[in-house]
């Protein structure tokens, strides 16, 4: 009679990509003691970490506890399988068994992996075939996208798009081929990027593919004037705009941006320049120029600075940068005036703002982040200045899931006049953000004070911030609490004051189908708003109170041509207006929804509102005594390409229409020619329909032509000394170093002179011409067991000519083998790949090879005597060597196996109990 067992074990299992623990315990519920082992049998897509056998040995009324390790490797091929795990007796007789249901949580992941054989290409008309094998190994559908770009081409970089669709656990194999075009082979290489697009337009998947030039003869200036003028990526250029052609009033405009590099730095500049409606005068704006200096940059003209405060006109700026320590000071000067030309007011003295600035460990993930700011202000249109100190620093050091960053800000406000008892305010600011995120949630808390006379951009607001995300499971949810009060107040009699206060408390749900084609958001919340404003001297106060639910649902087609996207949010909203003797508080519900269909190029627009949803939309309402009506929106846009892409055309209309506030028709439409690879003309249109309140119509139209021209990129064609390099080939059959008789010329073959790939035409020679001075490394790899030890070429007059001796090389066989027990040893990773092998020649040369997953690898060197070793720093984590290092000495076409490297693992730390009488 079978034993009685009694199985805990958790069922279904929940199983995640990597490594996985299973633990479960037995009871022998008979008397008698029981001997055996467990077998455990994985599904496909699992990798038991050690041995598939565990033994056991369970006394009678007792409960034993077991633990076993598996890496999962594909979900998608353990989704829907179950784990067995049979026990058996000592004489291998199956006494119980239990099957484990796997639960798999929703994954995404999807590989590109590159199949390309190595290609090379000589002449116009070769061909080029690209192999790509894309794997789901998600447990979701996908739709998504391949595409192929190279920043080698002209124009348009994308060259080809493949929509694609996989279910989970299944692969597809993408061929695709093109022919090489002329300006290809005057490069060195030719570059393709492949991306993966997934369905909410995220990429993946980045692989890039170099197709080298197997030219025999390459000219360095050729290379370097195709790097010096990709016209398309250069932000260098000029544009002319005329404004309303049809008008008697033109405008007329120039803009022009430039970067062009020096020796020791660089040269930059803006220009915008215009002439409006027939004025005699030209108006400058944006205009300035840039010297660069090593790590110093001086600016001059027209500044503007993101600052604690507001810092914008005519000035100077000096700023030292210092990118490897992350330290950054600079300071300036402005008089807050727009235009470059322009004059002072008579009487009213020049306007002045100056700030200096410290910046400390920027972009340093190891060090502390500090800024420090001082802005000095003196207003003489409103007599007012202001004096502002101002830090932000990391509190605690950074760390990849946490945050700590604290803020401290201190100034005075104050009238240049002493005219009454408001002459001076003092100010402050505190303000304190932290993330931190443990396991999957995260959380967020943002703080910050500020005094109503506070000078810098946040004066007087008090703002809390607080937020838990956390993902369940194919949904993220959120929750999070905002209060924000603005209460400004300043100096200046030229202000009224606005104040603003408002509390939301909110949840956030986003999840998408099982198929990735739909996505939606709920968001209800709770908000309370405060505000007051002046009109002259008649204030103005709300409050409303309001319930919501915010809806957001976007849904595309499986050939992604199809597209909805709809909003809407709708609740009940109490407003109460005390300016209103009777009937001060009143409830509506409020209700408004936006939507968009999409059919490739084309896209319809439409919406409305009812109700009002922020206390600002009543303010209008008020000041012109007119109710707040139903608001109807719609619009269309298309557009399209045609003659290669060259044109380019957009047309769009948008509209608004309410009862009692009028109608609005906007026209839009333009058109683009790319007239040369660096010159664009556009014509573009804008025809508008007003009818307000006051019921008469207003029309507006503007037709403009822009003519945009790209400038030269600026960068340094190489102005080094040059020399030209000739080489010569040849397979040395009797091992003498030189050609002789009994040699062979190597013609055809492959060889990298630097990072330049060469191949040698019938008489085995190659050439390189105009190269800079300077020391270059030729590298031949072996081809047909042929190779040559790599040597470094001093380039150092106009002609220097290089001899390669390729010899016969030897081949060196071997294996890594890691000793492993899961029960007494730490977890490690049993996949042996990219352990790195070195082969250490007697002249001091080093020879690397990677193993494969099995743990074997291939070495082919020249003859001669090597000490073969195991780069320590590429072993997997908890794995050591104690291994001496081999010594082999390798005759010419030898062909050898070494013995094998033995790992191990680092042993557990087990603590032993001892009892004794």
């Amino acid at each position: 009679m079978a034993q009685k067992l009694k199985w805990n074990i958790e069922s279904p299992l929940k199983v995640e990509r990597g490594l996985n623990t299973i633990s479960f315990s037995v009871e022998n519920l008979d008397q008698t003691d029981l001997s055996g082992h467990f077998e455990i049998d994985l599904p496909k897509g699992f990798t038991m970490l050690g041995a598939a056998t565990i033994q056991a040995s369970i006394p009678g009324k007792a409960t034993r506890y077991f633990t076993f390790r598996a890496q999962a490797n594909n979900l998608s091929l353990v989704s829907g399988t179950k784990i067995n795990i049979l026990f058996k007796d000592s004489d291998g007789k199956q006494i119980s068994q239990r099957a484990l249901d796997i639960k798999i949580p929703l994954f995404r992941k999807i590989s590109i992996n590159d199949q390309t054989p190595l290609q090379t290409f000589r002449l116009q008309g070769d061909s080029i075939h690209i192999k790509l094998n894309i794997q789901n190994e998600g447990t979701v559908e996908e739709n998504f996208k391949i595409v192929l770009s190279s920043p080698n081409r002209y124009g348009k970089t994308v060259f080809k798009e493949f929509p694609m669709f996989l279910k989970p656990g299944k692969d597809s194999l993408l061929v695709y081929s093109f022919m090489v075009e002329r300006y290809m082979t005057s490069l060195s290489q030719y570059l393709v990027r492949i991306t993966g697009i997934n369905d909410k337009d995220d990429p993946f998947g980045n692989v890039q593919l170099a197709f080298y030039n197997r030219s025999s003869s390459r000219d360095f200036n050729a290379n370097d004037m195709i790097r010096n003028n990709l016209w398309q990526t250069t932000g260098n250029n000029v544009e002319l705009r005329i404004s309303n052609i049809f008008n008697q009033h033109k405008n007329y405009s120039m803009y022009s941006t430039g970067e062009y590099e020096t020796k020791t730095g660089a040269i930059r500049y803006g220009v915008n320049m215009a002439n409006w409606q027939g004025l005699d005068r030209i108006f400058v704006t944006n205009t300035y120029l840039e010297l660069e200096h090593n790590r110093h940059q001086i600016t001059a003209g027209n500044l503007q600075e993101s600052l604690e405060s507001t810092f914008y006109g005519r000035g100077m700026k000096y700023a030292f940068l210092d990118t490897a320590k992350g330290t950054a000071v600079d300071f300036g000067v402005s008089d807050n005036s727009n235009e470059l030309l322009s004059s002072y007011q008579p009487g009213s003295g020049i306007p002045l703002t100056a700030f200096a600035r410290l910046r400390l460990g920027e972009l340093k993930k190891d060090r502390k982040f500090y800024d420090g700011q001082v802005i000095f202000n003196r207003n003489t249109i409103d007599t007012t200045g202001f004096l502002l100190w101002t830090n932000s620093f990391d509190i605690s050091p950074k760390k990849e899931k946490s945050s700590i960053v604290g803020f401290v800000g201190a100034g005075t406000a104050f009238h240049l006049v002493r005219n009454d008892e408001k002459y001076q305010q003092n100010a402050i600011a505190l303000g304190w953000k932290t993330t931190q995120e443990w396991n999957k949630m995260r959380f967020l808390m943002d703080y910050f004070y500020s005094t109503p006379y506070y000078p810098g951009n946040r004066r007087g607001v008090t703002q809390l911030q607080h937020r838990l995300s956390y993902p369940l499971g194919r949904w993220q949810g959120a929750v999070g609490y905002n209060f924000h009060a603005f209460t400004p107040k300043s100096l200046t009699y030229y202000s009224s004051n606005f104040k603003n206060r408002q509390q939301r408390l909110e949840a956030q749900f986003t999840g998408s189908t099982r198929k990735g084609n739909a996505f939606i958001t709920l968001s209800p919340s709770y908000n309370t708003e405060n505000a007051s404003y002046s009109f002259s001297d008649i204030p103005f106060e709300l409050s409303s109170k309001s319930y919501l639910l915010q809806t957001n649902g976007q849904y595309f087609s499986a050939n992604r041509k199809h597209n909805i996207n709809i909003l809407a949010e709708g609740g009940y909203i109490n407003i109460n207006n005390p300016n209103q003797t009777d009937n001060n508080s009143s409830g509506e519900t409020a209700l408004r929804m936006d939507a968009t269909y999409g059919y490739g190029q084309i896209r319809f627009m439409g919406g409305f509102q009812k109700g009002t949803f922020q206390l600002y939309e009543l303010f209008n309402s008020l000041f012109y005594n007119t109710s707040v009506s139903t608001q109807y929106s719609f619009g269309v846009q298309a557009s399209g390409a045609f003659l290669g892409d060259k044109v380019k055309w957009n047309l769009n209309n948008t509209g608004r229409y309410s009862k009692l506030w009028g109608f609005n028709v906007l026209n839009v439409g333009s058109i683009d020619y790319q007239l040369k690879k660096t010159t664009r003309i556009s014509m573009q249109g804008q025809l508008t329909y007003t009818k307000g309140l006051s019921n008469n119509p207003y029309t507006y139209n503007n037709v403009q032509m822009v003519v945009k021209q790209q400038l030269p990129s600026g960068k340094i064609i190489n102005k080094k000394p040059q020399g030209n390099v000739k080489m010569f080939i040849f397979y040395d059959n009797n091992y003498n170093g030189v050609y002789d008789q009994g040699d062979a010329v190597a013609s055809n073959y492959n060889l990298m002179f630097g990072s330049v790939s060469f191949s040698t035409n019938n008489k085995g020679q190659a050439v390189y011409k105009n190269i800079p001075f300077g020391d270059y490394v030729i590298f031949t790899p072996p081809i047909n067991n042929y190779s040559a030890k790599s040597k470094v070429v001093n380039v150092d007059s106009k002609s220097v000519n290089v001899q390669v001796a390729l010899q016969q090389v030897s081949t060196l066989n071997g294996e890594i083998i890691l000793e492993y027990n899961p029960v007494f040893d730490l977890t490690v990773n049993t996949n042996l790949r990219g352990y790195r092998v070195l082969a250490e020649a007697s002249d001091g040369v080093i020879y690397t090879a990677e193993t494969d997953e099995s743990g074997k690898f291939i070495l082919q060197v020249p003859r001669g005597k090597y000490i073969i070793s195991l780069d320590k720093n590429s072993f997997a984590e908890n794995v050591l060597s104690e291994e001496k290092p081999i010594e082999i000495n390798l005759q010419i076409g030898d062909k050898l196996k070494t013995r094998p490297f033995i790992l191990k693992a680092k042993k557990k730390n087990i603590e032993i109990k001892r009892f004794g009488s």
